[in-house]
Order: C-alpha cells, then sequence, then structure tokens
C-alpha cells in the first residue's frame, strides 16, 4: 500500500494538532501536587513576571510545638527562608504562595545536587545551584532531577502566623 504525499502531511497534521489540544489541556487544567492542594488559601493576588525572587532569611518562633513564621514576611517578601531555632533538624524550610493564593511550605532541599537555596521567577521555583526548576503549584518538572523538587509538607494558618507541627520538622527523613 502506497501513501501520498498529501495523506502522509495529513496524517502528520493530525498528530501534530492532537499533541497540541493535549499539551493545551495539560498546560491549563495543571493540577496542584498533593500536598499544595490541601495547604491554606488566602486572598491573594499575583502577576506572573520574569522577575527573580531570591529567598530571604527570616527568624521564625517556637513555641507550642510549632514553628511559626509571620504571613506578612511572606507577603513582602514572596519567598521566605528559615532554620529551625532549635537546631534539631540543620535543613531549611521556604515558604512561597502560589499563583491563587495557597501557603506552600517545604523543605529547603534539592537532594541530588545539595542545594539548600531555590528562587522564583515567573510561575517556576528554580533551584539556586543547577539548572533544575518545576512548576511552583504542580511541582512539575522542566529540567533535571524531577524527584528532588522542595519537598512540601502540610502547615496551617492562624491569623497573621503560619504555623508548621514541630513533629513533621523532625520525622522528617530525606527521599534519597
Amino acid at each position: 500500500m502506497k501513501y501520498s504525499p498529501k495523506k502522509l502531511l495529513l496524517v502528520f497534521t493530525i498528530l501534530l494538532f492532537t499533541f497540541g489540544i493535549y499539551s493545551f489541556y495539560k498546560t491549563m487544567f495543571r493540577e496542584f501536587h498533593p500536598v499544595i492542594s490541601s495547604q491554606p488559601k488566602i486572598e491573594y493576588f499575583e502577576t506572573i513576571s520574569n522577575e527573580k525572587i531570591e529567598s530571604k532569611l527570616i527568624t521564625p518562633t517556637f513555641n507550642e510545638n510549632y514553628l511559626s513564621f509571620n504571613l506578612s514576611d511572606l507577603h513582602k517578601y514572596k519567598l521566605v527562608r528559615f532554620f529551625d531555632p532549635q537546631k534539631k533538624i540543620s535543613i531549611p524550610i521556604i515558604a512561597y504562595f502560589t499563583s491563587d493564593g495557597r501557603i506552600v511550605t517545604a523543605f529547603s532541599l534539592s537532594e541530588n545536587c545539595k542545594s539548600q537555596d531555590f528562587y522564583l521567577q515567573g510561575a517556576n521555583i528554580h533551584c539556586a545551584n543547577c539548572p533544575s526548576y518545576w512548576n511552583k503549584e504542580s511541582l512539575e518538572a522542566y529540567a533535571c532531577c524531577s524527584n528532588y523538587y522542595p519537598q512540601p509538607f502540610n502547615s496551617k494558618l492562624d491569623g497573621d502566623v503560619v504555623k508548621i507541627p514541630y513533629e513533621v520538622l523532625t520525622n522528617w527523613k530525606p527521599r534519597q
């Protein structure tokens, strides 16, 4: 059976169109990472720009078995990083907002390259040490290290304070 160039072009065009629709659908209806989808959500408006937002080191407080920081710091700096004041874990923690106002708290470690710092740019969170980056809502990888994004964990919002249960931090194990 012989295919004419017109039939091959038609088949190629249909395949290309189907792939385009699939890609559009996956991008427009991206799902949140399961932990991020359960995080507290606030009224937050963010215009996505390509401005590079470096993490800002802040000082959290520890009380009543919670590590806490002010939501106003997160509003002000967009990406905060802090250490455990009890010094039981040496890995820093980061926090940022998704574009729809979910508060993401995560361990600031890429186990692959051992980077402990990240930055935001556009709709992505980037490793500060290597070219890896992930969508900040779904944690879908766009470069190497697809499994070693900043590992999110649950936190809660109490007024203007974000509280992280201390047992979540002390029970954490690296993925590799």
